[in-house]
């Protein structure tokens, strides 16, 4: 008997943590409060119970939206979300992944857009020629395809990046623990050529922008643990707030 509430008890657990996720990726009909709890709480589940380990925040696979260089790294995933507070209808969430094996250099993203009740799901493909490794040395160069169903915010587009690590002196290192300077051109909404840097500040946060398609957007990253970020963009001058989660195997 002891043994049979036991079994109960854990899938009674399990349908509540389905049942989240599955209302995450519907999206939830309540406010903004809603919305962001909900996120912040599956991200802190996945984070606390995954058997995965840890992966550097600086191996993003996007400066702030736009494509960079670097990808998301082999057996890795990284999941991110933002939301518009003066809109809990107004988000955007990607899941991108670093494929193994014979796939190595291939990265996948999903990515979820809900602007004024329309939800739209589509998927990005990308592949690094160079790899991230060596970016002290030159820089990493990548290719893709963004928006493969064509009904996302930027529209189908081809792009190709580059990002490279800028050496600092000590007295910047000081400010500054590690830049990156990337560059692109892409095609459709991404509006041709493009620009951006991320930089990880030496007491701790992450500090990322861009100008794309004639549009400026800023990311600031704080640390929660080494995998997990809370983070507030300002996209195209509307305040947006999030969070990312960095896993590896």
């Amino acid at each position: 008997m002891r043994f049979r509430r036991g079994e109960e008890e854990k899938r009674s657990r399990g349908d509540k943590v389905v049942g989240s996720l599955g209302r995450w990726v519907a999206g939830s009909p309540g406010g903004w409060l809603t919305h962001h709890a909900s996120r912040i709480t599956i991200l802190c589940l996945l984070f606390s119970s995954s058997p995965l380990l840890l992966v550097s925040p600086s191996r993003a696979d996007r400066i702030v939206l736009a494509p960079r260089g670097l990808i998301t790294i082999p057996n890795s995933a990284k999941a991110e979300f933002a939301i518009r507070p003066a809109d809990g209808h107004d988000n955007l969430e990607w899941v991108s992944a670093g494929l193994p094996g014979s796939l190595n250099g291939f990265e996948v993203e999903v990515e979820r857009l809900e602007r004024g009740g329309e939800r739209n799901v589509t998927g990005s493909i990308q592949y690094s020629f160079t790899g991230n490794a060596f970016t002290d040395v030159a820089p990493a160069f990548s290719v893709g395809i963004r928006d493969l169903a064509d009904n996302g915010m930027e529209g189908r587009a081809l792009f190709a990046a580059a990002t490279k690590t800028i050496p600092l002196n000590q007295r910047l290192e000081r400010l500054v623990r590690k830049l990156w300077v990337d560059a692109g051109y892409g095609t459709s909404h991404l509006g041709g050529a493009y620009i951006g840097f991320q930089g990880k500040l030496a007491f701790g946060p992450d500090l990322s922008a861009e100008y794309v398609a004639r549009r400026f957007n800023a990311s600031l990253g704080v640390p929660v643990s080494r995998s997990l970020e809370l983070k507030a963009y300002s996209l195209n001058g509307h305040a947006f707030f999030g969070a990312s989660l960095y896993l590896i195997k």
